[in-house]
């Protein structure tokens, strides 16, 4: 069982007050989040995608958990846009929307996963282009998405550059056929996003980076879905495995 795991274990394990009361207030908050008319259509779309290409409804909430931490849910919000109007975003999306350098080279993260490297800004600009639309366009970024999951993410910025794997095939898989909300969203966190509290934060906090993305994903699960949510016990999370590309 992994350290990670462990401390998990006795962050959430701490029957207090405190806790509940935290726990209670982050799932009102992602509630009323998949509730906004707009990240509900657009949540739906993405399940929608996914599950159509074989994805299991647990594995898309988890993806949909993760998304929601990074972005809202939301295709043109850039890093830090925390206006209720997205006015930065806007102009942001709108300012790139003809400047190619000036989008991938920038380092600010952008749409539906924060994007930000400029080979992965690269792969978003370069689709968004052949299919005659914006970097911000939905269907666009939910194309972009599956592809990174399932074949991969441009190795470089170059157009035409080869693609490389964002997840280890193994986890992939593990993924699409996950039948566990709190797995799914563990491996999309670890093996697809790696923020850096989860690549060299404290125990603690690792845990509770989990726990505040699967409680999005519950929400996401519980609105979208007329199953059970399943999860495993916290001590039985896999170990971080890590790939030869790190995530921003």
């Amino acid at each position: 069982t992994s350290g990670m795991a462990h401390a998990a274990g006795r962050f959430f394990g701490k029957d207090t007050e405190a806790v509940i009361a935290k726990e209670n207030k982050a799932r009102v908050a992602a509630q009323a989040a998949v509730s906004n008319d707009s990240t509900l259509k657009l949540g739906a779309r993405i399940w929608k995608y996914f599950t159509s290409h074989g994805w299991s409804e647990s594995a898309v909430a988890g993806l949909l958990g993760n998304l929601q931490k990074e972005s809202g849910v939301e295709c043109i919000r850039v890093q830090n846009d925390v206006s209720r109007d997205r006015k930065k975003s806007i102009d942001y999306t709108n300012s790139v929307g003809s400047v190619r350098d000036q989008f991938i080279k920038d380092s600010k993260g952008y749409g539906l996963a924060q994007w930000t490297t400029s080979n992965r800004k690269a792969g978003l600009w370069d689709l968004a282009v052949s299919r005659g639309k914006s970097v911000g366009d939905a269907d666009v970024q939910i194309e972009f998405l599956f592809t990174e999951f399932e074949r991969g993410t441009p190795a470089d910025k170059e157009p035409g550059s080869k693609l490389c794997n964002v997840i280890g095939k193994n986890s992939l898989a593990q993924l699409k056929k996950s039948q566990d909300v709190r797995e799914a969203t563990w491996i999309v966190l670890s093996q697809f996003e790696k923020p850096y509290v989860v690549l060299h934060g404290k125990e603690e906090a690792k845990a509770a980076e989990l726990q505040e993305r699967y409680t999005n994903a519950v929400a996401w699960f519980t609105r979208l879905s007329k199953g059970k949510v399943n999860a495993i016990k916290t001590e039985d999370m896999p170990e971080i495995q890590t790939n030869d590309n790190t995530r921003d």
